[in-house]
């Protein structure tokens, strides 16, 4: 398929109906967005040259030709993420376009001068508290409760003999010892389920502290969920 040539037969259809903009009290009133046909962080100036009227399905067509056009660049994959992703969308979202511009824009990698300003963002306390809050797991336990009884999607059912010979073999290797079990047993005891989560939570916290992955390490992770993710776009390209 050929996205350049259909980016360009829309603005080329656009132009010829010299469209105007009107108010929606007026007589033959449309509803048009206005589109830079040379992206601005391509270059494109804001001269009127270089502007033309859409609809918002032409719009949003466009900017999503754009990030075929030009792959792999972070600026058009979050300006076609904000128009899938906005409350103010005039056109309906099918799931492959909401699939296509949440992992589009996650594996877009992030140019150096942008990755700079992000440096340079503070964040103001009332940021910091919030984000502070969410991280020491304060919404955890509602969401457990939010799962309990029928409200379980697993509920009522069982796990087969062939998952169950799965689970055990995973298992493998990795049994507690005697004296690990009783230490558990007795740091838990007079806990409630959710007492004890957030113990095993902390240990696990404590156990990991201080421990650093090696760089080839760190390579090795990026690169392969990089990999997993360009797999899925390029099968919804």
């Amino acid at each position: 398929m050929n996205h350049q040539k259909i980016y360009e037969s829309i603005i080329q259809k656009a132009k010829l109906e010299n469209r105007i903009k009107l108010r929606k009290n007026q007589k033959n009133y449309v509803y048009y967005e206005n589109h830079h046909i040379i992206p601005r962080c391509l270059g494109g100036s804001e001269k009127n040259e270089n502007k033309v009227l859409l609809t918002g399905k032409e719009h949003y067509i466009c900017h999503k030709l754009l990030t075929y056009i030009y792959k792999r660049n972070y600026k058009l994959a979050c300006a076609f993420f904000r128009m899938t992703y906005s409350k103010f969308t005039k056109h309906k979202i099918s799931s492959r376009d909401y699939e296509y511009a949440k992992i589009l824009k996650s594996i877009t990698p992030i140019s150096e001068e942008t990755r700079l300003k992000m440096k340079a963002h503070k964040f103001t306390n009332e940021h910091k508290i919030k984000l502070s809050e969410s991280h020491k797991g304060i919404h955890y336990e509602n969401r457990i409760l939010n799962r309990r009884g029928e409200l379980n999607t697993f509920y009522g059912k069982k796990h087969s003999e062939e998952s169950k010979q799965k689970m055990r073999k995973a298992k493998l290797g990795k049994i507690p010892t005697e004296e690990t079990k009783q230490k558990r047993s007795i740091s838990m005891i007079g806990k409630n389920k959710y007492e004890r989560t957030n113990e095993m939570r902390k240990n696990m916290s404590i156990a990991h502290k201080g421990k650093k992955l090696t760089e080839e390490h760190k390579t090795n992770i990026s690169k392969n969920h990089y990999r997993r993710k360009n797999k899925i776009i390029d099968n919804i390209i």
